[in-house]
């Protein structure tokens, strides 16, 4: 009788095998269709004790006393977040424009901007030309450029400040012509950090004005007014800053004096 098993056994071991194979398969398909092809999982929560079971649907469904729930293996999109630009107002001014008589102040740009802390920058090129002169014919040359030289040599100082509230920012730079070139230019600029509470028409401006001369008066080019929204604006401990890294130099040592050292 157990040879007749043994036998039977090996005659039928391939059939087993291929049985495996297929069985093995058969599971394989049963467990790639959780989720569903829709993406979307299904399970059965019992209601008394509230247990979660995951199903083959359409294959398998829940049992009396459960509660079919279905939920997708991804989430829907959510709705689309800040891009992350800083809020930034500008304003900017070809020119030329004109300073006036030394002494008065000219605006040369305004920037309105609503509550909130800002980083404001501001530069401005100033510029100043004399005519050009040649000598009438038959004059002393030499007599001649000098006298025109020292009339019209132009030299003098602008200056351009910005303004926010109560702070303010000044650059200042020196143009001289008519001695070496017929013209000067210079950039200056300036820059704060202010805090705004009002809700609306926040106020920045630029003027310059020049400080000396008015002969040929300095113009303003290429003028630029940026405000920058921050985070907030707080003071900076330049000084602490600093001194916190100093480190204190070793003492050199005293040198004897020299009758000392040459002393028999």
């Amino acid at each position: 009788m157990l040879r007749k098993l043994v036998s039977h056994a090996r005659r039928n071991v391939v059939a087993y095998i291929a049985l495996g194979i297929a069985l093995g398969a058969a599971g394989g398909v049963a467990y790639s269709s959780i989720p569903d092809p829709q993406g979307v999982i299904h399970g059965c929560v019992n209601d008394t004790r509230g247990a979660l079971r995951v199903i083959d649907s359409p294959s398998a469904s829940c049992d009396a006393g459960e509660t079919a729930l279905d939920w997708n293996q991804q989430g829907q999109t959510g709705p689309a977040g800040p891009a992350g630009a800083v809020p930034t107002y500008g304003r900017s001014v070809a020119g030329p424009v004109a300073l006036p008589d030394a002494g008065h102040v000219k605006t040369i740009s305004t920037l309105t901007v609503p509550r909130g802390s800002y980083a404001i920058f501001a530069k401005a090129e100033g510029g100043l030309t004399v005519p050009s002169f040649s000598c009438p014919q038959g004059t002393d040359v030499i007599y001649c450029n000098l006298l025109h030289n020292e009339r019209r040599l132009a030299s003098t100082t602008f200056g351009c400040t910005v303004l926010a509230g109560p702070e303010s920012d000044l650059g200042r730079a020196n143009l001289i012509a008519g001695a070496n070139a017929l013209s000067a230019i210079d950039t200056v600029s300036a820059e704060l950090l202010h805090t705004f509470t009002d809700a609306q028409g926040n106020l920045i401006r630029l003027r310059c004005l020049q400080y000396a001369g008015g002969k040929w008066p300095a113009r303003i080019s290429n003028a630029r007014l940026i405000a920058v929204n921050v985070d907030r604006v707080e003071p900076l401990d330049l000084f602490k800053a600093i001194t916190t890294k100093l480190r204190h130099a070793p003492k050199k040592p005293k040198l004897r004096p020299l009758r000392q050292i040459l002393k028999p």
